[in-house]
């Protein structure tokens, strides 16, 4: 039975708790890990799927807290995850942090969100320097963390006071900056990271909802799933802005949530709406492969 939640646009769920889990076998996130192989966060935790289709769980539960979004992080000692979790039943700062999982699903770190009405969404990630960035959905900040230090604080990297509600995070490297999403007002936002000068680079009115972003850094393409126009667009470079085109892709999606690249440059997309996960090719947009969460 789905939750009271599950009538909720996606982008008042990014304030409420970030993503709203409606079951436990309806995909919140997917990313791929530096093995290739799929996981999928769900309300059960992580899980990994791997090229035969066998499951494993690397992290089972997340307690009392909420999970919409995380993060892998390649190491020495294998991925770890960075999840943003908040208090189920409470939807206050005091209550959101930062957590660190190993792959074995132990949790090494924990960086508490302490402002007061906080909200964590979206996060990336600097791998080279060790830096997260994290989205709040609720105050229109974005955080800067350093990862090497376990007792250190979210500071403001920047407060973006005419938005919507901030969602997902993607780190244009090669530009120097963040792209942030406006989940409510259907933008895509630019954080240069070295003057922390904001600027629209995806103007309204062609999505809707985007609610997921993964950047494919070799190609320079930005991929956005939009929940209520069912699709996936792919952004491509137009100056210090993006233009974009509806995915033609052989499967037809509901209401997909999450999307994130394959290390051959194929996409996953997980559609809530059709309780499917599918690989794309990016070249024709051919179904490679489908899981069922």
């Amino acid at each position: 039975m789905k939750s009271d939640n599950a009538c909720l646009p996606l982008a008042f769920a990014f304030i409420v708790f970030g993503t709203v889990s409606l079951s436990a076998t309806e995909p919140e996130a997917v990313k791929t890990l530096s093995s290739g192989e799929l996981a999928i966060l769900n309300v059960k935790g992580i899980e990994r799927v791997s090229i035969s289709n066998a499951r494993s769980s690397l992290v089972k539960d997340f307690g009392v807290f909420q999970a919409g979004e995380f993060a892998v992080v390649p190491s020495a000692g294998g991925d770890t995850f960075l999840v943003p979790l908040q208090m189920r039943i409470r939807a206050d700062g005091l209550f959101a942090r930062l957590s660190r999982y190993t792959s074995a699903g132990r949790q090494t770190a924990e960086w508490p969100l302490r402002v007061v009405g906080g909200l964590l969404g979206g996060i990336t990630v600097d791998t080279r320097n060790q830096i997260a960035y994290c989205s709040d959905s609720r105050l229109n900040v974005v955080y800067k963390l350093e990862l090497n230090n376990t007792h250190a604080s979210f500071t403001t990297l920047v407060r973006i006071r005419d938005a919507g509600i901030l969602g997902p995070v993607v780190l244009d490297a090669r530009r120097g900056r963040l792209l942030v999403a406006d989940v409510e007002r259907g933008t895509i936002l630019s954080v240069m990271l070295d003057s922390r000068k904001v600027e629209v680079v995806l103007d309204a009115g062609t999505m809707a909802e985007p609610v997921s972003m993964t950047i494919d850094s070799v190609n320079d393409r930005l991929y956005i799933a939009d929940a209520s126009r069912s699709r996936v667009w792919v952004g491509t470079p137009s100056g210090n802005r993006w233009r974009v085109t509806s995915m033609t892709v052989t499967q037809q999606l509901k209401q997909p949530i999450s999307v994130a690249l394959a290390p051959d440059g194929s996409l996953w997309v997980a559609d809530r709406g059709r309780q499917k996960i599918w690989l794309f090719a990016t070249a024709d947009g051919k179904t490679l492969r489908t899981v069922t969460p």
